[in-house]
């Protein structure tokens, strides 16, 4: 097995790995300043949260399925975090959107359903939610609810790098290198790990897409990998005048699965 190919196995496996470890998808998310650091809830915050949730509080609502899918001393209520989730999505938050796909996918309350679950992200990836758009990649590019659709995942990608969202960054990295959704480019495979390196990862993703940097940076001439750093650093300097991408890469390293 070549130095390339040995990079491209590690970085696919660490891939494997994180969205292992974070279900691969955007999970249960609310407002943090609505939850204490315990992630706990007394029944007067509980209360407090209804309130606003009953005056139209899209967030609130949110933060209540949140809560009731777990994140309370009082155990689960998958029933009322439903129940929550489709309120708060009905005033368009897209967070609800997630964590309802979420819902499907881990077959909490509701039947496993991928399909469903695809709706979902679809619905949040349409107004432009991060999260939703780099879930809908995901579950493209692996099959789930749909055939998979590699140029729908190259597409999902793409929008989530160019927010921000550091693992899309290597996702799409990926796709370049393979030429899969897409023509094969190495050129701006090196840039895009190049960016998401510099903007900053989560620790188990740094190593590997370090080492993978390193070997595309070995297979090109010193003229292409001239030209993968021009696109680097014009990339990066968009996403800084953007400001998205210091705080869509830390929110990166935080998409971790409900306990």
């Amino acid at each position: 097995m070549n130095t390339m190919r040995q990079s491209v196995t590690a970085f696919a496996a660490a891939l494997l790995l994180s969205l292992l470890r974070s279900g691969g998808l955007a999970h249960a998310e609310a407002t943090p300043v609505l939850l204490s650091e315990e992630r706990h809830a007394s029944v007067s915050a509980i209360d407090s949260l209804r309130r606003a949730a009953e005056t139209g509080d899209a967030d609130a609502m949110n933060a209540l399925g949140v809560l009731y899918c777990g994140e309370t001393e009082f155990g689960h209520d998958y029933t009322s975090a439903l129940y929550w989730y489709l309120k708060a999505a009905g005033h368009g938050s897209t967070r609800a959107m997630n964590n309802i796909a979420r819902m499907y996918l881990d077959g909490l309350r509701v039947s496993p359903d991928g399909t469903s679950a695809l709706a979902w992200f679809k619905r949040s990836a349409a107004q432009g939610d991060v999260r939703g758009e780099y879930s809908l990649a995901v579950m493209a590019d692996n099959g789930i609810g749909a055939a998979p659709d590699s140029r729908l995942a190259l597409a999902m990608y793409q929008r989530a790098a160019e927010a921000g969202f550091g693992p899309a960054m290597l996702h799409l990295s990926e796709a370049y290198a393979r030429g899969r959704g897409t023509r094969r480019d190495l050129v701006l495979a090196d840039a895009w790990l190049d960016v998401a390196l510099q903007a900053g990862l989560p620790e188990e993703l740094q190593a590997v897409a370090l080492s993978a940097l390193e070997s595309l940076d070995e297979r090109l001439t010193p003229d292409r990998l001239d030209r993968a750093r021009l696109i680097a650093a014009h990339l990066t300097a968009v996403l800084q005048a953007r400001g998205v991408a210091s705080d869509a890469i830390v929110e990166s390293a935080v998409l971790k699965r409900s306990p």
